[in-house]
């Protein structure tokens, strides 16, 4: 880890942010939600976990999980406006925008950290 630690809570509030959604998602649609839709939001929920711990290891593996989980997000967003869902598409589309802006802010803070090389 060879970030500061305001920047891992960053990373930590966005993880947050979309394993909120894909858990407020995948209680509100469980009982006629098509299996592909549970599925994403399992697989969002998978990443979200390893992305919580791929952001306490090396820079590489902070932007990996970071974009990792900023590509899972997307389209866990477009199968739910694809599906017809009770969400408002407007909302989805707010929260998509917002959780990408915050990402490559993300991306570009783990970008600007200290080197890789193993110190000693």
């Amino acid at each position: 880890m060879d970030q500061p630690l305001w920047q891992n809570y960053l990373n930590l509030g966005l993880i947050a942010f979309v394993a909120r959604r894909a858990g407020i998602g995948w209680s509100a649609l469980a009982t006629d939600a098509p299996s592909v839709l549970e599925g994403v939001y399992v697989g969002v929920l998978v990443v979200c976990v390893l992305a919580g711990i791929g952001v306490w290891l090396r820079r590489a593996w902070v932007m990996a999980s970071i974009s990792i989980l900023a590509l899972a997000f997307g389209i866990q967003t477009t199968a739910e406006l694809i599906s017809e869902s009770r969400f408002a598409a407007w909302w989805l589309v707010t929260q998509w925008v917002f959780a990408w802006l915050v990402s490559g802010l993300a991306l570009f803070l783990a970008s600007r950290a200290g080197s890789d090389s193993v110190r000693t």
